[in-house]
């Protein structure tokens, strides 16, 4: 029996990255999903992966993933994160043992942080990437195939460029794209794996891709104004071909990473959508708050069964106005210091995610953290697929719940800043050093005083009061005074930082 092995996406926030979900092996017997830490297998910030150092044009980057190897994948799935670089540029991923191919697979934005799932056919040669700016690179192993029953890796074929028939999809108007039998993908396949490129549209909107025959109201791509963005997707097939619609007139690139005949334990459908919160009739709190946790029901809802392990959806973050991060997780696990999608002011993006649901309750929790903690964005997730073998549930009665952010911080305390250091007494036994991998600021070269706030000293959560939470941001380090509840048996507190 053939095997899929995923892992729950858990990209490190602390660096402010992305990462699409995680999953890993399941018994050799059946073909289930649990969730664990990913494995980052490249970040050429600090060297992992064996490259080290902005990664220059017509450079490649070849990574081994031996963890991959030693289990026999025949594909990988990985989340590829591009970051700091100075200007616009795109990013190719592809196996070492194909040539290199004409399609990218993230496209990025100068300064800003921007991250792809994408799956790769796998072999002894590795993966290998390059891009068309320099650009840091991290690349987190999230999950493998082995053998053929769930997915097929193919060399990136193009399916569609309207860039170069010149017919840009006119709004609202469906265009079919034939799949089956094109680019390596077989001509029984029921769904495939594409990298769908909207190319700098004059206005923000979206694109949904489905099956021929099955329309959605649901998106696949979510885009602003005058940007390239990229976002992959599993999707069905309707008689041999795919379907997509835009909300506006785009240029659209369309690419073909493999596909399933789909008789393994991955199951793909149309679009369907679980979460808008601007729809306040189905989700009355309306746009999340920093720090809102969202307790989505999925198991049972729009066409995911009530038995899944896991689920394959896309999540969306719509116009935010502070640089933060989302995060998606099974609700029974503990919420990860991790990123999904990072967002910006103004920012529309999308992202693959493959999440494990919450055993009992068949749930997935969505947190949006933001560098200031009365931020809103909207979030909207829709569900494309999933994987059986899950437990039997009870029947869902609703969208999910709302765990609040905390309170805002009291008046009267001193002002925030950028943190430079901390101390933390993050377990009971003893204190974690913190240093910020940041510049330390012209105050600091110019041998100005730093501001110095003392927190909670008397380790009880008491005197002074320190009763602000934790947000920080590892781009904009924004800061909080935060007292953990529990007092002195827990810890858990920020007791000291430097501004």
């Amino acid at each position: 029996m053939t095997r899929f092995r995923t892992v729950l996406s858990l990209l490190l926030a602390a660096s402010a990255l992305t990462g699409a979900s995680v999953l890993v092996p399941a018994t050799a017997s059946a073909a289930v999903v649990a969730a664990v830490q990913p494995t980052r297998v490249l970040d050429t910030r600090n060297g992992i992966g064996g490259t080290s150092g902005m990664v220059s044009p017509g450079a490649v980057v070849r990574v081994a993933i031996a963890p991959a190897a030693s289990a026999g994948a025949s594909a990988v799935v990985l989340n590829l994160t591009a970051t700091n670089g100075d200007s616009a540029g795109w990013v190719k991923a592809w196996s070492c043992s194909d040539p290199t191919p004409e399609t990218s697979v993230v496209n990025f934005p100068a300064n800003r942080t921007a991250a792809n799932a994408v799956i790769l056919k796998y072999d002894s040669a590795g993966v290998c990437m390059s891009t068309s700016s320099p650009v840091h690179l991290v690349a987190d192993l999230t999950g493998w195939f082995v053998g053929q029953s769930d997915f097929t890796g193919t060399v990136p074929g193009r399916l569609l460029d309207t860039r170069t028939s010149g017919d840009s999809l006119d709004a609202d108007v469906e265009r079919r794209v034939p799949v089956a039998g094109r680019e390596g993908i077989s001509a029984q396949a029921t769904f495939v794996a594409l990298n769908l490129t909207v190319v700098g549209p004059s206005t923000a909107g979206w694109l949904v891709a489905y099956p021929c025959g099955q329309p959605s109201t649901s998106s696949t791509v979510t885009f602003s104004a005058f940007e390239t963005v990229a976002n992959l997707s599993l999707v069905g097939l309707g008689q041999g071909d795919v379907c997509v619609r835009a909300s506006t007139e785009v240029a659209l690139v369309v690419d073909a990473y493999g596909y399933s005949t789909g008789q393994g334990a991955l199951r793909v459908a149309s679009p369907s959508r679980l979460l808008d919160t601007r729809n306040t009739s189905q989700w009355p709190s309306g746009a999340a708050e920093s720090g809102d946790i969202i307790n989505l029901r999925v198991a049972g809802r729009g066409g995911v069964p009530n038995d899944a392990d896991s689920v394959v959806v896309t999540l969306t973050i719509i116009d935010p106005t502070t640089d933060g991060f989302v995060t998606a997780w099974p609700c029974d696990q503990p919420a990860p210091t991790t990123s999904t999608i990072n967002t910006w002011p103004g920012a529309r993006r999308s992202n693959l995610g493959l999440v494990k649901l919450a055993v009992t309750a068949g749930t997935i929790c969505i947190r949006y953290q933001s560098s200031q903690y009365n931020a809103r964005t909207n979030i909207v997730v829709d569900a494309v697929g999933w994987s059986t073998g899950g437990p039997a549930r009870t029947a869902p009665t609703g969208v999910g719940t709302l765990t609040p952010a905390p309170e805002p911080p009291p008046v009267g305390l001193p002002p925030m800043g950028t943190v430079l250091w901390s101390e933390d007494f993050s377990s009971p036994t003893g204190m974690n050093r913190l240093v910020k991998h940041i510049a330390f600021g012209d105050n600091v070269v110019n041998g100005a005083p730093m501001q110095t706030f003392n927190g909670d000293h008397d380790h009880n959560c008491g005197s002074p009061a320190t009763t602000r939470r934790l947000v920080e941001n590892y781009q904009v380090s924004t800061h909080f005074w935060y007292c953990a509840p529990g007092g002195d048996a827990a810890k858990g507190h920020f007791m000291t930082g430097i501004n």
